[in-house]
């Protein structure tokens, strides 16, 4: 059936019912048509058992029906308390938003100056700055989960080292909240995924920047970043054992083929399981020389495969649990050919999120975006953008 834009998104009109709701002396407000564009049914018309079935042979799903006066007044003013409701909660998701995007602007300092302090005597001060930093995460990713998740998404890093701690850090504790971990637990995955990268700068830059396969011997050192990401640690938070762990085994794999002690199965500590397998998701999300990154179902997809040997199958489900198939600062396009960005997931129906929309299906970038609610939305996602192709940065559109 053919339907006009400014039908659906009119209630006034009428009511929109599945044709199976239909019943005899129900009134048309709008004609109905078949999918060539040939008249059916006039409008006006009341529908009848036989007009019912013609409809139905015909393939007709969707109906137009008059609403009575009183009705139709009750259900335009149910909407109006129900937009004015989403737009006072949306003005205050947009400032916890802002609030938390610029937490996230602070860890991610916090972790530069962190990392590149290698060779300087760390202090009471550093110590000090890491509990902050583990604290602010811990308790925003107890209240504000979603929105701390899209900070892996949207925040512009400098350098990729610094990014990945924080992501990995941010994801690992949401993981453990929907595992049910206990807070002590959290702060120490907390600890764990901003300081498993610590040893990288021993290495010397050129190796993990390196674009060429690496020798046998860099890739060796490589391997050793996990020991000496264990000594710093240790000045930082000393008394913290199960951080050490994370540290020092979140590179280990289930089926002994990790490094650098090729532990494996229940031998590897149950926090580093769950650092390795938001290590490998983030990793994967990173353009490396010998292939473009991974959109995040393709990501999920390659975790739910070696959950079957290399990575802890509990912790994988836990994952997959916790993250959207589209997770917020998701590029996306819908059927009608728009582009827009995942800024809010839906529980009831992941792959029904909020939207905003930044490009038309022509390819025109709107200077006004505007949000779409897909689940009150006949429009649908069609697929993942890659942000790549679009040359538009996530935290530019979000």
């Amino acid at each position: 059936m053919v339907q006009n834009a400014n039908d659906r998104s009119d209630p006034t009109r009428g009511a929109r019912i599945d044709l199976r709701k239909a019943e005899p002396g129900m009134k048309l407000v709008e004609a109905v048509h078949t999918r060539e564009g040939n008249m059916l049914v006039e409008e006006g018309a009341v529908l009848t058992p036989h007009l019912i079935d013609l409809l139905d042979l015909w393939g007709i799903e969707e109906i137009l029906i008059e609403v009575p006066e009183e009705e139709r007044r009750e259900e335009e003013e149910r909407r109006r308390r129900r937009r004015r409701k989403a737009l006072l909660s949306r003005e205050a998701r947009e400032l916890k938003k802002r609030k938390i995007y610029d937490l996230g602007l602070w860890i991610r300092a916090e972790a530069k100056n962190l990392l590149t302090k290698i060779e300087e005597p760390r202090t009471a001060v550093d110590a000090e700055r890491l509990k902050k930093m583990a604290a602010s995460i811990v308790e925003e990713s107890s209240r504000e989960r979603e929105i701390m998740i899209s900070l892996t998404t949207i925040l512009d890093y400098d350098t990729y080292l610094f990014a990945h701690s924080v992501h990995v850090a941010v994801l690992s504790v949401v993981v453990g909240i929907t595992m049910g971990l206990s807070k002590r637990e959290l702060f120490s995955l907390a600890y764990g995924g901003l300081l498993i990268d610590l040893g990288m700068m021993k290495v010397d830059k050129n190796i993990w920047l390196k674009r060429a396969p690496l020798t046998d011997e860099e890739f060796e050192l490589i391997r050793q970043h996990p020991i000496y990401s264990v000594r710093e640690a240790e000045k930082l938070v000393p008394n913290d054992r199960d951080a050490m762990k994370i540290v020092a085994q979140h590179h280990e794999r289930m089926d002994g083929s990790g490094y650098p002690y090729g532990l494996k199965g229940r031998l590897i500590h149950p926090l580093a399981r769950v650092v390795a397998v938001c290590d490998i998701y983030d990793a994967m999300q990173a353009d490396r020389s010998y292939r473009k990154k991974f959109l995040p179902y393709q990501a999920m997809s390659h975790l739910l495969v070696s959950s079957t040997e290399t990575l802890d199958a509990e912790v994988v489900r836990a994952f997959l649990q916790t993250m959207s198939a589209y997770p917020i600062g998701s590029f996306v396009r819908l059927d009608s050919g728009e582009i827009g960005v995942v800024i809010s997931s839906n529980p009831q129906s992941p792959i029904r999120p909020v939207v905003k929309i930044f490009r038309t299906a022509e390819g025109v970038e709107l200077e006004e975006p505007f949000l779409v609610e897909l689940a009150s939305d006949a429009r649908f996602i069609t697929g993942p953008v890659d942000p790549g192709d679009l040359g538009i940065p996530p935290h530019e559109v979000f």
